[in-house]
């Protein structure tokens, strides 16, 4: 139901489909996978979300930048892959550029400074970190309180922008988990991306070791 969380799911889908593309010797079903990767690009244009194009731009930046095997099985590969995202990229974009375009200028706009509410929202988050730095607000208790943090907050922009009736969410997974566990839940939940890549990144180099090379592709693919 919310096009940024759909988006996101899309483009966690797009590295792991591009490995799976760098395994498969058939030429049919590297064909039908290039033809999912040309889906998930277009849904994710689709959706309108600034914060999923930003992350598809991010995802090509590392295809672009990662050596060829990385999760893929050649330079040759890594050139059909460019091709297939640059088609996917064109093709959506001529659909959806009439409602896209006009969502990106917003935000150069006076209405759209304030990116719509989300740096209100983390002036907000900010001011209750700076109030409770240990404890936080607990657990789901940026929402609620929300309206009357930014109400109260220097530096808030409610010109162009409405309080809602629910709230607010912080809109940034660190700034809303620092608000509402504290600093403390911050540090175990950088502590657990941070494992997390580091559990990764020794898959790889256990699995180029052993031979593994579909390990070491999809470990690639999770990473990224």
């Amino acid at each position: 139901g919310d096009p940024n969380f759909f988006a996101a799911l899309e483009l966690v889908a797009l590295p792991l489909v591009l490995a799976a593309a760098g395994i498969a010797r058939a030429r049919w079903v590297r064909a039908a996978l290039y033809t999912v990767v040309v889906v998930l690009v277009m849904a994710v244009l689709t959706t309108l979300s600034r914060g999923g194009l930003l992350t598809l731009a991010t995802i090509v930046f590392f295809i672009l930048a990662l050596p060829a095997g990385s999760f893929l099985r050649s330079r040759a590969q890594k050139v059909a892959v460019v091709l297939v995202l640059t088609l996917a990229g064109t093709v959506a974009y001529s659909v959806v550029a009439q409602d896209l375009v006009p969502r990106i200028q917003h935000v150069f706009t006076e209405e759209g400074k304030t990116g719509s509410g989300r740096l209100n929202a983390w002036r907000a988050a900010w001011a209750s970190i700076q109030e409770r730095p240990v404890l936080g607000l607990g657990y789901g208790g940026f929402d609620p309180v929300a309206n009357d943090l930014m109400l109260r907050t220097p530096g808030v922009d409610l010109a162009n922008f409405e309080l809602r009736a629910g709230g607010l969410k912080a809109h940034s997974a660190y700034i809303g988990t620092a608000a509402e566990l504290g600093i403390p839940g911050l540090l175990l939940f950088l502590g657990l991306v941070g494992s997390t890549l580091r559990a990764l990144r020794r898959t790889v180099a256990r699995a180029r070791l052993e031979g593994a090379d579909f390990v070491a592709r999809i470990a690639n693919a999770l990473f990224v």
